[in-house]
C-alpha cells in the first residue's frame, strides 16, 4: 500500500506540479502535503518574524533559504501508525436466583483489561527558543553571518529567532495506554400478580485510564541546552545555565551541524510522561410496568388495553485526571498549554413515563392502529433541568404492510468529558489575513484580534501546514443542554407473493439546536475580523512576543460550546431476503443503507449553514460524509453448521470544498468471512476484510493523507477466532 503518497503537489500554493499521467491527474510522489518545518534529515530551520526562513543544508552545513530547498519538508506519515497494536482481555459473569415469582436476583459483573501503544513522528523543538545568542561557539563563521553579522549584531547580543527541529536521532514518539473498566450490576424483579412486574438495580462502572508517553522533549530542557557559550576555563562549548550553575545536567544541543546530536544531549532533553484517570458512574433505577387492560381501561375499538411504565433514576459521573507534574507546568514539546488537574463531576434525578395506547384492532385496513407516548424530566446538579417527550404512532394496514411515524424532543446535557475535560492545544486550518508584507486584512480589522500597529505588515507568513492556528480545545462546564427535534416516517412490506422478502424505508429529519460541539476556529477568527465583538474577538489570543497565531502562546480559543444547529435529513433502508436452495441450505441476502439528502453545520443562528453532505473540508465539514453508503450481505447458511459470507461495503463520492479541489473517489470494499459451529461448546471464525486490498483514497487534509476510520488505511486485512462455551 501507498498511505504515505500523494499527488504532486506545489507545497506552498496547493496546485499540482510535477508529473501528469494520461487523463490529466498529478502522478503520485512520496512527498507530503501537510509537513511540519524541519526536513527528512532533520536538521534545524530558522524562521524569523522578518521573513527570514532559513534551513541548515545537511550537505554544507550552512544557513540557506528553506523555501525551494529540497529537504524543505518533514514526512511524518510513514512512522504514524493507522492501527494500533492491541491485547484485551474480557470476562463477564451473568447470575440469577429465583425467590419466587415476585422476587428474582440479579447480578452482572463485567472486566475488561486493554492495552495498546500509539506511535507518532518524533517530537522536536515547534519553534522554541524565540532568541539565538550570536555568540555560540556552535555557529560556524557564515551562520554568525548570516542570523547576526548581517545585522550588525556581535558575538554578545541575541538575534530574534524560532527553532524548528524534529527529533529525528531520537526516534518516533510512542505511548502506552491502557484501560482498565469493570461494571457491577445488582437488582431484583419479578411479577406484583397479573397486572405489574417491576424491575430495579443499581449498577457501577468505571473505567480507569493511565498512558505513558516516551521520547516527548522538555521545553525547558530544549531551550537551555542550544543557549551555548564557551567555557573560559576549557574554552569548549557548555550550557550557559551548567556554567552558571541553573542546570548542571545540561548537555549543548548542537542543531546547526548536520550529525552532530549526541546520545547524551538526547538523554538529557527527553521528557518522559505519565498520564493517569478514571471515569466512574453511580446508577439507581428502578421502573413498574403494567397493562390497564386487566382494569378495563382500554379504548372502545381495542382489544387490547393500555400499557403503562412509569420510573426513577438517579445517576453521578465523575471524571478525574492526573497529568504529569511536566505537563501541569507546560514543559512538553506538543503539549504547548498547561494541562490542568481535573476532580469534577454532576449528577441527575430523573422521571420517566411511557405508554402504549392500543387505537383500533382487527379492523379492515387496519389490524392495527396504536400510538406510543413517553415523557421524562431530569434535574441536575450544574442548575439545568430538561423535559424530553416523544410522540410515535404505527398503523398496520393489513399483517405485510405497516406504516409508523414519530416525533421526538431529545434534551442532551454535556457529558463528563464535554463538560470538564483539561484544556489542550492543537492545530486547526484557517487562515490569519493578519500576515505578510502586504495583510489581506486592514490595520483596523487586525487591531481588533490583537494585533498592534507595530506589528501589522512584519508577520511572517507560516508554512502550508502551519497556515491555520494553534487551537485551545477542551471543557467548558458552562454549557447548556442541547435540543434535538426528530421526525421521521416509513413503511414496513413483506409481500404475500414474496414472503421471504421484507423492506423497510424510513425518511428522517433531525434538527439540534444548540448542539454541543468545538466551533470552527476560522468562523471564530473572520468574525472577530468582520464584527469585532467580544464574544469572537475574546477567543483570538496572539503571542505576547510576536503577535503570532502559530507561534509560542498565540491561539484560537476552540473549547466546546453551544454552536448553532446541527441539521441532517435523509432516508434510511433495508432490505431481507432468503432463499432457499433445496438440500445445500440457504442463501440470505441482506442490504442496509442510508442517503443523506442534507447534513448542515451552522455555527451561529441565522446564519447560512455549511452543507456537509457529500463534501469535506467545507468550513467545520471536516469529516467526510458520503450522500449515500450501503452494505450488502449475502450468506450461504449450509446444512452443516457452517456458513459463508460476502460482504459489500460501498460509500459514493466525496467533493473536496478546499482550494486544492481534489475529491475522493467512490469506494467499493469485500469483505470475506466464514463461520463453522464445530460442537455445541466450540465455534470457529475466519475471514478476510478488504478482499481486494483496496487503496483508500488520497485527501489533502489528514496525517498519512487518507481518512483513517472512514476508508480502510491498511488494505487486506485477516482475522480469525474461536468460541469456547463452557
Amino acid at each position: 500500500m501507498t498511505c504515505n503518497r500523494i499527488p504532486a503537489f506545489d507545497p506552498l500554493t496547493g496546485t499540482p506540479t510535477g508529473e501528469i499521467d494520461e487523463n490529466g491527474n498529478p502522478v503520485l510522489v512520496n512527498e507530503p502535503i501537510s509537513p511540519w518545518f524541519g526536513n527528512t534529515s532533520g536538521s534545524a530551520t530558522m524562521p524569523w518574524p522578518g521573513g527570514f526562513d532559513l534551513l541548515v543544508d545537511p550537505g554544507t552545513n550552512t544557513f540557506v533559504d528553506r523555501r525551494g530547498h529540497p529537504n524543505a519538508f518533514y514526512n511524518f506519515a510513514p512512522t504514524n501508525y493507522f492501527m494500533r497494536p492491541d491485547e484485551r482481555i474480557t470476562a463477564g459473569l451473568l447470575g440469577h436466583y429465583e425467590i419466587n415469582a415476585a422476587a428474582e436476583l440479579y447480578v452482572e459483573l463485567n472486566f475488561m483489561d486493554d492495552k495498546t501503544v500509539a506511535q507518532l513522528a518524533p517530537s522536536g523543538s515547534f519553534f522554541w527558543p524565540d532568541t539565538i545568542y550570536c555568540g555560540n561557539p556552535l555557529l560556524s563563521q557564515q551562520q554568525f553571518d548570516r542570523v547576526c553579522g548581517q545585522y550588525n549584531l556581535t558575538t554578545d547580543d541575541f538575534q530574534v529567532a524560532f527553532l524548528g527541529k524534529r527529533n529525528i536521532e531520537g526516534g518516533s514518539r510512542r505511548s502506552e495506554l491502557k484501560h482498565e473498566q469493570r461494571r457491577v450490576v445488582l437488582g431484583v424483579r419479578g411479577d406484583l400478580g397479573n397486572t405489574w412486574s417491576y424491575d430495579a438495580y443499581a449498577n457501577y462502572g468505571e473505567v480507569e485510564h493511565s498512558e505513558f508517553f516516551d521520547e516527548d522533549l522538555s521545553i525547558t530542557r530544549m531551550v537551555r541546552a542550544v543557549d551555548v557559550i564557551t567555557d573560559p576555563g576549557s574554552g569548549s562549548p557548555v550550557c550557559r545555565s551548567a556554567l552558571d550553575g541553573t542546570d548542571p545536567a545540561c548537555v549543548p544541543w548542537n542543531v546547526f551541524e548536520s550529525g552532530a546530536v549526541t546520545q547524551e544531549a538526547l538523554d538529557y532533553i527527553t521528557q518522559p510522561l505519565f498520564f493517569e484517570g478514571s471515569t466512574r458512574q453511580y446508577q439507581l433505577n428502578g421502573y413498574l410496568s403494567g397493562d390497564l387492560g386487566d382494569y378495563g381501561i382500554r379504548l372502545p375499538a381495542a382489544d387490547n388495553g393500555i400499557k403503562v411504565v412509569v420510573g426513577l433514576e438517579y445517576r453521578d459521573e465523575r471524571l478525574e485526571y492526573d497529568p504529569d507534574p511536566a505537563a501541569l507546568t507546560g514543559d512538553v514539546a506538543g503539549f504547548t498549554s498547561n494541562v490542568t488537574p481535573i476532580d469534577a463531576g454532576y449528577s441527575v434525578k430523573e422521571a420517566f413515563t411511557e405508554a402504549s395506547i392500543p387505537l383500533l384492532e382487527g379492523r379492515t385496513a387496519a389490524e392495527l392502529v396504536s400510538v406510543d407516548l413517553a415523557y421524562r424530566y431530569s434535574d441536575y446538579s450544574t442548575g439545568k433541568a430538561t423535559n424530553t417527550y416523544k410522540y410515535a404512532g404505527e398503523w398496520m394496514v393489513f399483517p405485510s404492510l405497516r406504516f409508523r411515524a414519530s416525533f421526538q424532543r431529545a434534551v442532551r446535557v454535556g457529558n463528563v468529558n464535554e463538560l470538564f475535560r483539561p484544556l489542550q492545544d492543537g492545530f486547526s486550518g484557517g487562515a490569519d489575513t493578519c500576515v505578510g508584507p502586504n495583510p489581506v486584512s486592514t490595520l483596523e480589522e487586525c487591531q481588533r484580534t490583537g494585533l498592534t500597529p507595530a506589528q501589522y505588515g512584519t508577520l511572517p507568513i507560516p508554512d502550508v501546514n502551519n497556515e491555520g492556528f494553534q487551537t485551545r480545545f477542551g471543557g467548558n462546564p458552562e454549557l447548556d443542554p442541547e435540543e434535538s427535534d426528530t421526525v421521521s416516517f416509513g413503511f414496513i412490506v413483506t409481500p404475500e407473493f414474496l414472503p421471504e422478502f421484507t423492506l423497510s424505508v424510513d425518511y428522517f429529519d433531525i434538527d439540534i439546536d444548540g448542539a454541543i460541539a468545538e466551533p470552527d476556529s476560522k468562523f471564530i477568527f473572520d468574525q472577530c475580523i468582520q464584527t469585532g465583538l467580544p464574544r469572537f474577538c475574546d477567543a483570538v489570543n496572539r503571542d505576547t512576543a510576536t503577535g503570532l497565531l502559530f507561534l509560542g502562546d498565540g491561539f484560537v480559543d476552540v473549547r466546546n460550546t453551544n454552536i448553532g444547529a446541527i441539521k441532517t435529513s435523509g432516508v434510511d433502508f433495508s432490505a431481507d431476503y432468503v432463499q432457499p436452495v433445496g438440500r445445500f441450505g440457504d442463501l440470505e441476502f441482506g442490504l442496509v443503507g442510508t442517503y443523506v439528502d442534507s447534513w448542515q453545520w451552522q455555527e451561529l443562528p441565522g446564519q447560512v449553514p455549511f452543507e456537509c453532505a457529500g463534501s469535506y473540508l467545507n468550513g467545520p465539514c471536516f469529516r467526510p460524509r458520503p450522500e449515500l453508503a450501503t452494505n450488502l450481505r449475502t450468506t450461504w447458511v449450509t446444512p452443516w453448521d457452517a456458513s459463508i459470507s460476502l460482504l459489500w461495503r460501498y460509500m459514493s463520492e466525496i467533493t473536496d470544498e478546499s482550494e486544492f479541489d481534489y475529491p475522493l473517489p467512490s469506494t467499493d470494499y469485500f469483505d470475506l468471512a466464514g463461520t463453522w459451529n464445530v460442537t455445541d461448546s466450540i465455534s470457529l471464525r475466519l475471514g478476510i476484510n478488504n478482499l481486494l486490498d483496496e487503496d483508500p483514497p488520497l485527501a489533502t487534509c489528514c496525517g498519512g493523507n487518507t481518512v483513517a476510520g472512514v476508508y480502510d488505511a491498511l488494505g487486506r486485512y485477516w482475522f480469525a477466532g474461536m468460541n469456547l462455551r463452557l
